[in-house]
Order: structure tokens, then C-alpha cells, then sequence
């Protein structure tokens, strides 16, 4: 009896220790395959934020070329700098806007918000889309247009202005070599929004961090429609340019699901990929932080939602390779250990028989 109770703790071990080694290995496969996943949305989700930028990019070069780096509008800035009349200046202003204001309600298709000129000191000379706005100084408020005053290069990316964020594009402005001051092309950051739609076949949108509005977001919420994020309660997201249902009961349970995961991740401001699986689905969901132009800092989000069938299969293979591991190896068990128990009571029936003689 010793010796079966031995065999029997023998087996028991055995069977742990294998199939603990199964387990580790097919969760290391799995965690592989996963890491790959997250890695190949990441990659997606990067390429169509690329491509969207770089489209904002060259439009605004192409907006500059053509529009603005005019013999005949950069002579009118210039005679703008050195005159100190203002009915001058008035005079001035409403030439520039009549040259650039044709071409302005055709770039507002294209998400163009912003065609604004500013001298080297910083003072707005022109707000094409709110002309009778004009002479404030937005050195305070506008890190992109005190730098390229100051730098006299262009600088691009994502900033608030006095009111709205915008992808901006600043360019520096000179007649004859001498410097004027600047330019800011800015594109809504809803026409980035739809851009990565078009370009994604998930369920993408972009997150606005609230601070960036201050107390400015509701009084214009009715306005540019932004709203109160599902994923996350300091951030808001547009509903102009995506579908009425981009929060469906999936997306819903998803961020439910991950809510804490997807707080801890969004406070590292890195990019991070989260898995979501249940009986019917999984989802892939990846957040890509967008930086500010001055201080590098997150100030928003692109989250994107892909269910992913072929993780999805993933998931229930290994839950099947090592249901069948176990299986496996507990039939192997118990067959051993009725073979060898089966062994001991044959020797103890023979050792019987040659004691009884």
C-alpha cells in the first residue's frame, strides 16, 4: 500500500509538472501573439495618423504656394509692417482678404479653419475667417507664432488657439529678404478625425483632453459638438464626421471592461494597445497620444476599436490545447496508475501462492 500511495504521489507530480510546463509555454505563444496584434494596430493606427498629417501638411504647403507666397499679397503685408495709418491699414487688410477670401470658402471643404497673418511682434493683422477680429497680440496664447517670429521657420502640429484646437501649419513670411511676420493654416481637429476615418475600416475617433478648453468648451459645445468621452471622464470627443452609433453597446462593455486599465495607461501618456474577449468577440483597442507643439505633452488621444477574429480564435485555441493537455496527460494517470496497481496486486498474488506452498 506504501508503495501504491507513493506511486500514486509520483504520478500526481508528473502530471503537474508537465502540464505546468504546457501551460507556461502556450501562454508565452499566446502573450507572443498578442504582443504581435497589439504591435500590427499600433502600426495601423500610426500610418493612417501619418498620412492624415502628412495630407494636412501638403495641402498647406500647396495653400501657401499658391494663395499666400504671392508677389502682389506679401508687397501689401509689407506695406502693412511700415505704416502706421490706421485707415491705412484698414485699406490693406480688406485687399488681403479679398484676395485670399475666394480661395478660403473653398478650403473650408478640405477642413481649413484658419488663415491667419500676424506681424513679427506677435499682433494679428488678419483673421481671414473673422476679419473684423484684428490687433490682438497672441503672444501668450499661441506658442507656434511667437516661435516661428522668432525662429522665422515653419513649426507644424497639434495646439489650441484662443478658442479651438487645430493641426497647425505656421509659416514665415518675407518680401525682398525682409521679414514680415506669419501665417497659421490650421485644419480643424474634426477633419483629422475624418481623414483616419476614411482611411481605417475600425471604429476611430480622436480624444480632446478638457484642460485644453478650459472653461471655453461649454459655452461652444452646441457649436462644434463635442462631447463627454466614453473611455475616459477628462476627455471629450467629436460627433461631427463619424456614424451616430460609434458608441454601440460593444464599445460600451468594452471600456466598462477596461475602464481601470485604460485610466493607468492614458496617465503614462504612451502609446498602448488592450485586449477585450469574451464568448462572442474580442477587441483590439489602441490609443495613440497626440502631442502639443510646445511642450510635448499628450493633449489627446486617437483610440481606435478592431475586432479582431483571427485573435479571437487565438484566444480559444489555447484554452482548447490546454484543456486537452490536461485532459490528456489525467487519462495517462489513471491508466498508469490502475497498470501499476494492477502490477503490485499480481506480485502480491504470486508472492501469496509461492508462501503458501
Amino acid at each position: 500500500m506504501n508503495n501504491l500511495k507513493f506511486v500514486k504521489l509520483i504520478i500526481i507530480v508528473a502530471v503537474i509538472v508537465i502540464y505546468s510546463v504546457v501551460y507556461i509555454m502556450t501562454s508565452n505563444d499566446k502573450k507572443t501573439d498578442l504582443n504581435n496584434a497589439f504591435l500590427i494596430e499600433l502600426n495601423d493606427l500610426k500610418k493612417n495618423y501619418n498620412v492624415s498629417k502628412n495630407y494636412i501638411n501638403i495641402t498647406s504647403n500647396n495653400i501657401y504656394d499658391i494663395t499666400i507666397n504671392q508677389q502682389n499679397l506679401l508687397k501689401l503685408f509689407y506695406q502693412a509692417k511700415h505704416t502706421s495709418s490706421k485707415d491705412e491699414l484698414a485699406r490693406i487688410r480688406k485687399k488681403i482678404y479679398k484676395l485670399v477670401r475666394p480661395n478660403f470658402n473653398y478650403l473650408k471643404k478640405l477642413g481649413v479653419v484658419t488663415i491667419l497673418f500676424s506681424f513679427e511682434n506677435n499682433k494679428t493683422f488678419l483673421r481671414v475667417h473673422k476679419p473684423n477680429k484684428f490687433g490682438d497680440d497672441l503672444s501668450s496664447v499661441r506658442y507656434s507664432i511667437t516661435y516661428v517670429n522668432s525662429k522665422k521657420e515653419i513649426v507644424r502640429g497639434f495646439e489650441k488657439g484662443k478658442i479651438t484646437p487645430a493641426m497647425r501649419n505656421v509659416f514665415p513670411l518675407f518680401y525682398n529678404g525682409e521679414y514680415l511676420g506669419s501665417v497659421d493654416i490650421s485644419f480643424s481637429c474634426i477633419s483629422l478625425q475624418e481623414n483616419m476615418v476614411n482611411l481605417s475600416n475600425s471604429n476611430t475617433h480622436l480624444l480632446l483632453n478638457k484642460k485644453i478648453f478650459k472653461d471655453n468648451i461649454w459655452k461652444l459645445e452646441d457649436k462644434i459638438k463635442y462631447v463627454q468621452s466614453v473611455e475616459n471622464k477628462d476627455f471629450l470627443f467629436s460627433k461631427v464626421g463619424i456614424e451616430e452609433n460609434i458608441f454601440s453597446s460593444d464599445i460600451i462593455e468594452v471600456n466598462k471592461k477596461l475602464k481601470d486599465d485604460i485610466d493607468k495607461n492614458m496617465k503614462s501618456s504612451k502609446a498602448f494597445s488592450l485586449l477585450y474577449h469574451d464568448v462572442e468577440k474580442t477587441y483590439i483597442v489602441s490609443y495613440l497620444p497626440i502631442k502639443n507643439i510646445k511642450n510635448d505633452t499628450t493633449v489627446a488621444y486617437i483610440v481606435s476599436y478592431v475586432n479582431n477574429p483571427y485573435i479571437h480564435s487565438i484566444m480559444y485555441k489555447y484554452v482548447i490545447i490546454n484543456i486537452l493537455a490536461l485532459l490528456t496527460l489525467i487519462i495517462i494517470a489513471i491508466i498508469s496508475y490502475y497498470n501499476i496497481k494492477h502490477h503490485f496486486s499480481l506480485k502480491e498474488e504470486v508472492k501469496k501462492k509461492q508462501n503458501s506452498f
